[in-house]
Order: structure tokens, then C-alpha cells, then sequence
């Protein structure tokens, strides 16, 4: 029986393991697909490989634990009852087989087993979130910078921000930053004890936007929904910073145009977050709000090159065109 134990549980972390690295080698090829390389830095920055080694490590010895429960839970070799031998006047050996009885060992080796198993089950879960913000931070910080090659050329002088010029507080700076806020938005914390943002112009938006598309009015856009604590933990916990350009004050044509974007990753399941949060060393905090909760600080930045005026038209001509 343990012969057969150890290769069932031998071939089930052969199996998780192929299967770890079927989904690694996946993640891989699209990274690799990728044009404009965020991908590429998403999955190969320190918390994602961190967490998919957290999950990794939980998921194998998730298997052998449940492997060994499994196995412990086969039925065991019958003994007669123990009083049966005393009715027969045979004490001494029912004390015998009761000390070899071992009937309801699997119970108790399942209560031991269990809050083992629910934490490592805790902690795949936190792990893969924790791989998924990552992404979309960096995912992040690349739409802050495709918004910033577009705004920065903008004359708007009127404004305080002249050709090329991307002051720290202004309407380019505004543009740039709400495209981060728009991105993180969907992995960000939406308990009702982050305040709620006023959001009604944004949330009539996205109902016209389904609206126009025929489609019927999602769920979570109501006003009592999570989507005002989302934003509002968005614009609370998240920094977008344009590096200054190489002369201090106005981009150069086809210079790049470098932003860096820091989110707090809402940590939200149970107990993983917590020892996740620490594992992160200086990137893990303790958030006010939610209170009691943690968090850890995701990083990312992007450069794109300045498109420079486009004061011109180009026409294109098709054969066959006159």
C-alpha cells in the first residue's frame, strides 16, 4: 500500500509540474508575440516570477497532500470488534486488536491535513491575482505612454502647456494619468469601506456604451455597485510620473518619453494576502482602507518615442487609382 502511495503521488506531481510548465511556456510564447514588449516585462518582473513560484510550490504540495489523504482514506484491513472477544472471555487479546485497530485514523489524519490544504489553496489563489495585477500594472504604464506620445506634441499654450511640454500638473499630465487610473481600475478594491468616488458621468458612459451595442445593462454598473470604490481606490493608491525629457523642459522629436506607474495591489484573500504581503519585503503594506487589510506595491514603466508635430497629411495612392 505505501508502494502504491508514493507512485500515485510520484505521478501526480509529475502531472502538476507538466502542467505548471504547459501554462509557463504559453505565457511565454504570447510574451514573446507581444510588439511593444510590456508583456514581456510583465512576466518577467521579480513579483510575477515570485508569485508563480508561490504558485508553483503550493499547487505540488496541494497534490501530495491530497494524494496522501486519498490514500489514507482506503479502506483498511477488517477487524472483528473488540467486544466480540471480550463477550468470549478473551480479554487480553481484544486489548491486542485494539491497539491495532485503526479504524477512524482517516478522519483524524483528514482534521490534521485540512487547514493545511485550505492554505495552500489560499495561497494559489492570492498568487494568481497577485501574477494578474502585475500584468495589468504594466499594462498600465504602457497606455500612459501611448497617451503621452500623443498629448505631449499638443499645442496647448492657452493652457500652460506648450508643444512638446508635459507640465507636472496639467491637462496633458491629467490625460496621461486617467488612462493609468482607467487601466487598474478593474483589479482594484471595491469593498464599501473605500469611499465611493463620484462617478455618474462615467458610469452613464459605459451605459450608453452598452446601450449602443445592444446589450443589456451589466450588474455591477449600478450606483450602489463597487465600481465608485473602485475608482476612487485608483486615484488613491495609484502614481503615474512622466520622467522629465533630456533638457529639463520640452521633448525633442522621436525622443522617449518615459512614464512610470506604481499601483497597491489590493490583497484580498484571506491570510495569503497577509503572508504574501510580507514575503514582498519593503513592498508590502498595511492599507487604512480597507482597514486591516494589506496590499503590495506594483511597479512598472513604459517608454514609447515622441511623435513630434504632425502638422501634415500623407495621401495614399492605390494602384489602379486615377
Amino acid at each position: 500500500m505505501a508502494q502504491g502511495a508514493h507512485n500515485t503521488a510520484r505521478w501526480l506531481v509529475l502531472a502538476a509540474g507538466g502542467c505548471a510548465a504547459l501554462s509557463a511556456g504559453a505565457l511565454a510564447s504570447l510574451a514573446a508575440r507581444s510588439q511593444d514588449g510590456w508583456l514581456v516585462a510583465a512576466v518577467t518582473d521579480r513579483v510575477f516570477v515570485m508569485s508563480a513560484a508561490v504558485f508553483a510550490v503550493s499547487l505540488i504540495l496541494g497534490v501530495v497532500l491530497a494524494s496522501a489523504l486519498w490514500q489514507a482514506g482506503r479502506p483498511m484491513r477488517q477487524v472483528r470488534p473488540v467486544f466480540a472477544s471480550l463477550r468470549r472471555g478473551r480479554p487480553v487479546f481484544a486489548l491486542r486488536r485494539f491497539g491495532k485497530d485503526e479504524r477512524g485514523a482517516a478522519i483524524v489524519e483528514f482534521a490534521l491535513v485540512l487547514p493545511f490544504l485550505l492554505m495552500l489553496a489560499l495561497l494559489m489563489a492570492q498568487s494568481a491575482l497577485l501574477m494578474v495585477g502585475n500584468v495589468v500594472v504594466h499594462y498600465a504604464a504602457h497606455c500612459a505612454v501611448r497617451t503621452a506620445v500623443v498629448a505631449a506634441p499638443l499645442d496647448l499654450a492657452d493652457s500652460g502647456a506648450p508643444r512638446n511640454v508635459v507640465p507636472e500638473f496639467g491637462v496633458k499630465y491629467s490625460t496621461i494619468r486617467e488612462s493609468a487610473l482607467w487601466a487598474v481600475t478593474p483589479i482594484s478594491c471595491g469593498s464599501r469601506m473605500v469611499p465611493a468616488a463620484a462617478c455618474d458621468d462615467i458610469q452613464r458612459g459605459i451605459e450608453f456604451h452598452w446601450a449602443s451595442n445592444n446589450l443589456s445593462r451589466p450588474r455591477w454598473l449600478d450606483i450602489y455597485g463597487s465600481l465608485p470604490h473602485r475608482v476612487q481606490y485608483a486615484a488613491d493608491n495609484t502614481t503615474v510620473t512622466v520622467r522629465p525629457p533630456a533638457d529639463g523642459y520640452e521633448f525633442a522629436e522621436r525622443e522617449d518619453i518615459i512614464v512610470d506607474v506604481s499601483h497597491v495591489f489590493y490583497m484580498g484573500v484571506p491570510y495569503a494576502g497577509r503572508l504574501l504581503s510580507a514575503l514582498m519585503g519593503q513592498d508590502g503594506r498595511s492599507l487604512s482602507a480597507p482597514e486591516g487589510s494589506y496590499g503590495v506595491v506594483l511597479r512598472a514603466t513604459s517608454r514609447l518615442p515622441n511623435e513630434g508635430p504632425q502638422d501634415f497629411i500623407d495621401i495614399e495612392r492605390f494602384a489602379g487609382w486615377r
